[in-house]
């Protein structure tokens, strides 16, 4: 550090200084921008369960809370909740497309539900999702067994 005559510092030492921590915190923000990113690139899927019935050749599919019993009572009498599904939204949240090879329920205890034939209604798997895009599965709850 240099010391002027009258034993302060410089002008000099000041702008060094101020160029050093100008720096610091660009280097700094640099970094949190290469972390983001990083993190934020690639592929990244959001998986969505939702709650649905097929009958009378339509489909219904909502969250779980909005199939109220009342809900219920009242489309099994129109017929169109014959058969209870749950409806599995893969979205691509990612900049990078991404292939969906495999869709199952796994359960808290580790069980995991995977029909052996696909998933009726689905497109057939591995499928590929573009970045941005989605598309909704449907897993029954009780797949039918082959006779």
């Amino acid at each position: 550090m240099c010391v002027d005559e009258a034993g302060g510092t410089s002008a000099y030492d000041i702008v060094t200084l101020v160029v050093a921590i100008f720096g610091l915190g660009l280097a700094l923000l640099s970094l949190g921008w290469q972390a983001a990113t990083f993190a934020l690139s690639g592929s990244r899927v959001k998986v969505t369960i939702q709650r649905g019935y097929i009958g009378g050749g339509n489909m219904l599919v909502g969250p779980a809370k909005a199939f109220t019993a009342a809900i219920q009572a009242q489309l099994a009498a129109q017929g169109l909740a014959t058969s209870e599904i749950l409806a599995v939204e893969v979205r691509n949240v990612g900049r990078m497309p991404v292939n969906v090879e495999k869709i199952d329920l796994v359960f808290d205890h580790g069980i995991s539900l995977v029909p052996p034939h696909g998933i009726p209604g689905s497109p057939a798997l591995p499928f590929r999702l573009e970045h941005g895009s989605s598309n909704t599965c449907l897993q029954m709850p009780r797949p039918p067994v082959p006779r």
